[in-house]
């Protein structure tokens, strides 16, 4: 390399080193809010926050196309997702240890506070409100009953597993209970066994110690102990002397032909009603009943 060659590599080192340093070194007397504007623009090379104009466009346009790419991917699979999830004879859910070994609870009707089990009324508003809600609720079973009767099998006749079909669970079978009795002296009481996917019920073979005489003695009368029987009694001796004798309607238990819910499009739950019988009035007090399933 000649002199002048050597002159000429010194100058571009020194230029290109200068420009750097300009770059990356401020000067003495440049404030750190100069530095801040020059980086969001600078007039020199015409960069915006570093980049320029077309650096921009190509990221913006990178990040549009990846990020409607993803939404896209994500659509695609959650409307296959859901797709599948509707079209699904047996509605997609785990069944965990917790949800196979508790059984079901029931729902009692009318229950006008569900953050309170407690039933009140007098003849007068509150006894029509309690009617309306037992209504309502057996108008479902009704409209079941009546467009799909074809759907149904009688089950203390036939096996409705041979059919393919579900058990019927007619209103009237309920006996006194079948229309609300709210205003009378015997009100009613409507037990509903909720819908447990695929629990079937564990039937007694020795009967608890701690079971109730009563109950005790029904169950060793019962050719068949495939049920699950329903008991339910006053709380305190003095719920006992105004609450009268109990009675259940269609019986006093719930037939093992229910089981197990397998999500059968026309199941109907099993009810039973509960009748009080010659409740004496009281006012300013309440009594307590309980009822117990097993």
């Amino acid at each position: 390399m000649t002199s002048q060659e050597r002159i000429t590599q010194s100058i571009r080192n020194s230029g290109t080193s200068s420009y750097y340093s300009r770059r990356t070194a401020p000067g003495p007397h440049e404030s750190r809010w100069r530095r801040f504007k020059n980086y969001l623009y600078d007039k020199e090379t015409k960069y915006v926050c570093g980049r320029s104009g077309i650096s921009w466009v190509k990221i913006i346009g990178y990040y549009v196309l990846f990020i409607t790419g993803v939404s896209c991917l994500f659509s695609f699979i959650l409307g296959i997702t859901l797709y599948m999830i509707e079209r699904s004879p047996v509605p997609l859910m785990p069944k965990t240890k917790y949800l196979m070994e508790n059984p079901p609870g029931f729902t009692f009707l009318p229950n006008k506070y569900p953050e309170m089990p407690l039933i009140w009324y007098y003849n007068g508003i509150e006894s029509s409100v309690h009617s309306k809600t037992v209504n309502d609720f057996f108008e479902v079973y009704d409209d079941a009953v009546s467009k799909n009767a074809d759907n149904y099998v009688d089950c203390e006749k036939e096996n409705p597993k041979d059919h393919n079909k579900s058990c019927i669970f007619r209103r009237d079978a309920l006996g006194p209970c079948a229309q609300p009795t709210y205003g009378s002296k015997s009100p009613c009481i409507y037990l509903k066994l909720n819908k447990h996917p695929g629990w079937v019920p564990k039937y007694y073979g020795a009967l608890p110690d701690k079971m109730p005489e009563e109950l005790k003695k029904l169950i060793k009368a019962s050719t068949n102990r495939k049920k699950i029987w329903v008991y339910c009694h006053p709380n305190k001796p003095a719920d006992e002397d105004h609450l009268g004798n109990i009675s259940y309607y269609p019986n006093q238990e719930i037939q093992e032909y229910y089981f197990p819910f397998n999500f059968q499009k026309y199941y109907l739950s099993p009810v039973v009603a509960v009748q009080i019988n010659d409740v004496e009035p009281f006012g300013g007090d309440y009594r307590g009943i309980t009822t117990r399933s097993g």
